[in-house]
């Protein structure tokens, strides 16, 4: 029987972790072991509620080295900590290892076996550059029985031939040496398609969930062979409300006339109302995917 891990990451936000839980739990075909891999600053309060909640689910979670992450940027950090991951945990112990973002999580019955088929590697891929065939880690599946050359696979960002990518980029050299690994990438443009979950309440969420991103101009994710992508479930993207006195101090002394300092104040003032909407937005979402518990 083939050993197969099912490895989600944690920064923040760990409410997600009782909803993957949950819903792996109860829409996954296949035996599997579900393990969080805690990348939160050591001692901090994501750190400790990350490490209560997996203990209070039985679930395993293992602590990211901080020490790997160099450089303060969160596409390059999500990419070591994937390869760390994967190269220290991950490659020695599953036959099939399955990738998932913290907000990525199963909406109808899954079988990880029939959605891999033969291929070595099934994953999505988001918007590929035009002759770049790359992995996206939103949803990955690797069957490590199939693959070759492990120590050259990786989901680093990068550049390639000056052309910069996101985490997950780095797999087109992996392809590109490997040619005869084989495959499956599916693009995650659409909204919704090879889906067939849909119990009752299920169908409800993904209805008002979208309405809420339509109503506020976010963007919505995507659901895609059973699974859903919440989409900036660790808040990434969040502005900064910077309204201040303090700036409005600094504004005007930046200022060379009263008629720029307006301007800007009523820039910023517009900037801040976005904002605004955009936090009540997440607001809305966050206490409506709690549905799912």
């Amino acid at each position: 029987m083939l050993k197969i891990g099912i490895f989600t990451y944690y920064f923040n936000n760990p409410k997600f972790i009782k909803i993957q839980h949950k819903l792996f739990n109860e829409y996954t075909l296949e035996n599997y072991e579900l393990i969080v891999f805690n990348d939160a600053e050591k001692k901090s309060i994501y750190d400790n509620q990350i490490n209560d909640i997996c203990k209070s689910l039985n679930i395993k979670c293992i602590k990211v080295p901080q020490e790997i992450h160099k450089i303060n940027n969160p596409s390059y950090s999500y990419g070591v900590t994937l390869d760390w991951s994967l190269k220290n945990i991950g490659f020695g112990l599953y036959d099939i290892i399955v990738i998932v973002h913290a907000d990525v999580f199963p909406i109808g019955k899954i079988s990880i076996l029939q959605l891999l088929g033969d291929n070595a590697i099934f994953s999505a891929q988001d918007s590929p550059k035009k002759g770049y065939e790359h992995i996206c880690p939103s949803l990955v599946i690797l069957n490590i029985t199939k693959m070759k050359n492990l120590q050259d696979f990786s989901l680093m960002c990068g550049k390639i031939d000056d052309i910069n990518f996101d985490t997950g980029g780095l797999s087109y050299k992996y392809f590109k040496q490997n040619s005869d690994v084989k495959k499956f990438l599916f693009g995650v443009d659409g909204i919704m398609r090879n889906t067939n979950y849909y119990s009752e309440n299920i169908e409800k969420y993904i209805q008002m969930d979208f309405k809420i991103c339509k109503k506020y101009k976010v963007k919505f994710g995507w659901v895609c062979y059973n699974f859903y992508h919440y989409i900036c479930g660790t808040n990434w993207d969040a502005p900064k409300l910077d309204l201040t006195y303090k700036n409005i101090y600094k504004n005007m002394i930046d200022s060379k006339n009263k008629e720029e300092f307006a301007s800007n104040i009523i820039k910023k003032w517009y900037k801040n109302v976005m904002n605004i909407f955009y936090f009540k937005c997440h607001l809305r979402r966050n206490s409506l995917v709690t549905c799912l518990l």
